[in-house]
């Protein structure tokens, strides 16, 4: 399919065999669901399929609505991401691929034109902690209206907040939670609706604003997708310090993913690949400084 496709919530229930429940009950789960889980899908079925399982195990998500934007996808189609994620409240394909950051940007629109109070933003290749929501729930009044769940190898920590708390200068934008009225002013202070990247200007704005950038201590959510954008080369890994493996799943898509990577790692290893094994080579100092 390659059209624009949106598949409300009681369709995708009623495609998926779910039992409908009475309607006084459904206004009773949604009058304060006002917290918005975004989701945005490119391919890579492997992943989706993990994250999809991680997504459902994690202690209180029935009480977020879940947006997902799909960015043309050639591997499924919006009907098969619905029967994936039957708990979804919308599901967007976009009519053309818009890369990443733009379709990104999109849906944390609608995020914000839903209402949103909260928007939590993941990407479809990580494995999450089933405590990830709690513990979201637990302090993010201790924040400036950014918390990060996702402490990530490749952003330094600048100090020390507390046991559970960390401050960096800089931040991704994956498996973090704004204030959705915080992320609309980042977005309109650093943003080109995401032609060249939304999440480095974004945390940046959020910065200039006077905000902390403040991230969970321990990872609450980890990559899959070890070989994507941030991974150029072996040896400069986006990784999620800290993160505990807590179920059987969790631990076999992990040692699938680890056994993958190191199965790929030759790529950068081979002599036709000049560039790469110099740079290697700098990283290790086996090379020239």
């Amino acid at each position: 399919m390659c059209g624009r496709e949106w598949i409300p919530n009681l369709r995708l229930l009623a495609t998926t065999g779910i039992k409908l429940v009475p309607l006084r009950e459904w206004i009773f789960v949604f009058r304060d669901r006002r917290d918005i889980i975004a989701i945005p899908t490119f391919n890579r079925v492997r992943h989706l399929l993990a994250f999809s399982k991680s997504l459902r195990e994690l202690s209180g998500v029935n009480r977020y609505r879940i947006f997902i934007r799909d960015d043309a996808s050639c591997e499924f189609d919006a009907r098969e991401i619905a029967s994936l994620f039957p708990q979804a409240d919308s599901v967007v394909r976009n009519d053309r691929n818009l890369g990443p950051d733009a379709s990104q940007v999109r849906l944390f629109r609608d995020c914000i034109e839903a209402g949103a109070r909260r928007i939590i933003i993941l990407d479809s290749d990580m494995l999450l902690s089933p405590s990830f929501l709690e513990f979201t729930e637990r302090v993010f009044d201790r924040t400036d209206g950014f918390l990060g769940l996702y402490n990530s190898t490749m952003h330094a920590v600048k100090r020390e907040m507390d046991g559970e708390l960390v401050e960096k200068s800089s931040a991704g934008g994956t498996a973090t939670c704004w204030d959705a009225g915080l992320l609309d002013r980042a977005l309109a202070q650093s943003s080109d609706e995401g032609a060249s990247g939304w999440d480095a200007p974004a945390v940046a704005a959020l910065v200039a604003m006077g905000k902390r950038v403040l991230v969970s201590r321990r990872s609450y959510a980890q990559h899959l997708g070890f070989m994507g954008t941030n991974n150029g080369v072996f040896g400069h890994i986006d990784y999620g310090r800290d993160f505990v493996i807590e179920t059987e799943d969790q631990a076999r898509f992990m040692a699938e993913t680890l056994n993958d990577m190191m199965s790929r790692q030759s790529q950068f290893l081979w002599p036709e690949r000049g560039p790469r094994i110099t740079r290697l080579r700098k990283l290790l100092k086996w090379g020239e400084q």
